[in-house]
């Protein structure tokens, strides 16, 4: 599974009440309502805004969350390590889409989770190990994924997607999603001593850098097409700034958005964050990326290009969760090395 889906949006409030548990879905064309009968009890709800990538069409639906689930799907390392993290490993029904480099921490725990398929598995196979939660990106739930909202929902099964993977989240969207999976779950505690770990260290990190007098310009680089696909908005940008860089287009409200070469020269960036993924696949490595920025005849005058300047990310880097104050110390040490 590679970047792609970092570019959906998504939004997430919450409210607790009292209600027998149902799910609706909205959609542009039509409002679809389904009810579940289960019962009574202390609810979660959460509405969640999926935006298609592709023609920027909206689907609304919501979930109730009342009973804790059992049989767990997590779809890409970001949201299993966000069950593992956690400890759900022992209500986890299987993994997809899951690379090696697991956050070495939790490696013990992930090893005790079953592999349900290397890309998505079929509805089949999800029915058959009694699925009944899947926590994945916003354009996993479809046809081509992991199922239709309306599909989870004839067949109990709930959604979940990450508050800190939409558009404009911040640190506090992450806090946000542990405490959500927290209530789902019945792990709430945990839940806490996560944010209050990630806090922890992130504070121990930041203070280091607290006085910086001037930003680093930072531009992260995920591939060319005809111009560059680079780091926008979201928890991406959020991890720099924590670190104390400005990133050159963090004004442009898309993850993962492309910029002419041009406006790359434009806005010269003092360093280059290189991600590097999906190598099994065909992938290109942080060096072939790198020397095709420094052949890019068009850059030559940019200050990363003429000093050298390349920091290498594995994308599981910035994914949402416990890796992030690691990364965002990465970057700090990078960019301020004076400081450490």
């Amino acid at each position: 599974m590679d970047k792609k889906f970092l570019a959906l949006g998504l939004s997430v409030f919450i409210c607790l009440s009292g209600l027998i548990g149902c799910a609706s879905v909205d959609t542009n064309k039509e409002d679809v309502t389904q009810q579940v009968e289960q019962s009574v009890g202390e609810s979660l709800k959460l509405d969640f805004i999926q935006t298609n990538r592709h023609d920027d069409s909206i689907n609304k639906f919501s979930m109730i969350y009342d009973t804790k689930p059992k049989n767990s799907l997590a779809v890409t390392n970001a949201m299993i390590e966000m069950m593992l993290s956690l400890g759900l490993e022992d209500r986890m029904a299987g993994t997809s889409y899951a690379e090696n480099n697991v956050l070495n921490s939790l490696k013990p725990a992930y090893e005790k989770v079953p592999v349900m398929s290397k890309t998505y598995p079929s509805k089949e196979q999800i029915v058959a190990n009694g699925v009944d939660f899947i926590i994945c990106w916003g354009g996993d739930f479809n046809e081509k994924g992991v199922g239709s909202i309306d599909w989870l929902n004839e067949n109990n099964i709930k959604a979940y997607i990450p508050r800190s993977v939409e558009s404009n989240a911040t640190i506090d969207s992450i806090y946000e999603d542990f405490n959500n999976l927290g209530k789902i779950f019945n792990v709430e505690d945990k839940s806490q001593e996560i944010n209050d770990k990630i806090k922890s260290k992130l504070n121990e990190v930041t203070s280091k850098i607290s006085n910086v007098d001037k930003k680093v310009k930072v531009m992260g680089y995920d591939s060319a097409t005809k111009g560059a696909v680079v780091i926008g908005s979201g928890i991406n940008n959020e991890i720099i700034k924590l670190a104390q860089g400005k990133n050159v287009f963090d004004d442009i409200d898309k993850a993962y958005p492309e910029v002419t070469w041009e406006e790359v020269v434009n806005r010269n960036p003092d360093v280059m964050i290189v991600l590097e993924y999906s190598l099994e696949t065909g992938g290109q490595t942080f060096e072939q990326k790198v020397k095709e920025l420094k052949e890019n005849p068009a850059l030559q005058n940019v200050n990363a290009i003429k000093n050298n300047r390349f920091i290498k990310l594995e994308l599981v880097e910035l994914y949402p969760g416990e890796r992030v104050p690691l990364t965002v110390e990465k970057l700090a040490k990078e960019f301020y090395p004076e400081k450490f």
